[in-house]
């Protein structure tokens, strides 16, 4: 696993396939053309087509809020990074779940 560098930081399975600019600009996926939104709330969740036919992508995006997340997210481990580990806890296990390819997460500020 490697980790993206700027404002992101997080970890990208290696060898893992992502759609196009994710790296370079996360936001800019839930935007692009032919994205298909599955939850429009709080934390985004949609899903991204794949420019060959494939199988695509579902992103979601977190959106913590208030001084109990920025004290939280800061002392201790996300809530976002528990899950992608839990994702890949379930698919070492042979839990049947779409296979986790990274986290990204944005610190502004140093933090």
């Amino acid at each position: 696993m490697n980790a993206p560098s700027g404002i992101w930081r997080g970890l990208v399975r290696a060898g893992a396939v992502l759609p196009p600019g994710f790296l370079a600009d996360p936001p800019s996926v839930f935007a692009a053309p032919g994205v298909k939104v599955l939850r429009d709330k709080k934390n985004n969740i949609v899903e991204v087509p794949d420019v060959d036919g494939g199988a695509g992508w579902v992103v979601r995006r977190y959106r913590p809020k208030g001084v109990h997340a920025f004290v939280r997210n800061s002392v201790m481990v996300s809530k976002e990074h528990n899950a992608f580990t839990f994702a890949l806890e379930y698919e070492r296990r042979g839990v049947p779940t779409a296979p986790a390819l990274a986290i990204l997460e944005r610190y502004a500020k140093g933090v």
